[in-house]
């Protein structure tokens, strides 16, 4: 496909040999990306290959999922899972046409049509009929998408609503630090989610990539909302299910999941302990009983 005039289009091959199928596997992928640009949303910032590689590393676990990726920006995650067999929905602010015009230009650059890419308008914190009428989720992902404060709420409340909708569904977000003094603490409590870190030391390896060469002297950071408890007595608060847990070490955060209409249990929720240590614990016991009912963990991944 020939290049428009005064586009700036950048190529990324990953790589890696796949033991299951004994041959290597490859996918390449073009973005537009103008470092010039005034527009946020059209620059590649350094969190976005981090969370691609991570996707292109878990690539078998992206098949057939239906993924939402906020403020696409370049999409360059959002492009990679859907060449790996996802289903997935770009988005950017409905208040910038050209943005999300440039979502649709990059879909066209890597032969990606609307029925394997969807692109639509989503400003954080309004839900927008665009917002409301998305399909069932398996995963969220948004790369630097906590550049602001002023915006930090409005994310979480559009995840938070979109988690409430799609319970078993997952943020999977990466972070560039840019303020010690910037915090999203208060605000995952204020909407009821838990983050937990997860470590990049050995990302790259299977694809022999150095993530130091995409990352550069920036703190990058990893996190995702994953613990899941069912089969839960309909009775349970979240309290008690804080209770029965803090045996295992100390919790961040823990709820049960709830009908908004009945006000009834759902018979599960979500646990996030502050340490992988507990969490271990938890996994290690293999009869979990809550008021003589076993109960069943799912874990992490």
């Amino acid at each position: 496909m020939s290049l428009l005039a005064n586009e700036c289009v950048r190529e990324f091959t990953y790589k890696s040999f796949s033991v299951e199928k004994k041959e290597e596997e490859s996918v390449k992928i073009k973005i537009i990306d103008n470092p010039e640009a005034v527009a946020y949303c059209s620059i590649l910032w350094p969190s976005a290959p981090i969370l691609a590689l991570y996707l292109w590393e878990h690539r078998s676990e992206l098949i057939g999922k239906y993924i939402l990726e906020l403020g696409s920006g370049t999409a360059l995650p959002g492009i990679l899972a859907a060449k790996c067999g996802a289903h997935v929905t770009l988005s950017e602010s409905a208040l910038l046409p050209r943005s999300v015009n440039n979502l649709k230009r990059t879909c066209e650059l890597n032969d990606l049509n609307s029925s394997q890419v969807a692109v639509i308008g989503i400003t954080w914190g309004l839900f927008t009929s665009n917002v409301l009428q998305l399909k069932p989720l398996d995963l969220i992902i948004a790369s630097d998408c906590f550049y602001d404060p002023s915006v930090f709420e409005d994310i979480l409340a559009t995840v938070s609503f979109l988690i409430d909708r799609n319970p078993h569904t997952e943020f999977l977000t990466t972070y560039q630090e840019r303020s010690s003094d910037w915090s999203i603490e208060p605000l995952l409590h204020k909407w009821q989610l838990a983050c937990s870190s997860i470590s990049i030391d050995s990302l790259g390896v299977e694809s022999d990539i150095d993530i130091n060469d995409l990352v550069g002297n920036h703190s990058i950071h990893f996190g995702l909302q994953k613990i899941f408890v069912s089969n839960l007595p309909w009775t349970i608060s979240s309290r008690e299910l804080r209770q029965y847990f803090s045996g295992f070490g100390n919790i961040y955060q823990a709820r049960v999941v709830f009908d908004r209409d009945t006000g009834l249990s759902k018979g599960f929720g979500f646990v996030t302990f502050q340490s992988e240590e507990s969490v271990n614990k938890v996994l290690k016991s293999t009869n979990h009983t809550i008021e003589g009912q076993p109960i069943v963990i799912q874990p992490t991944k």
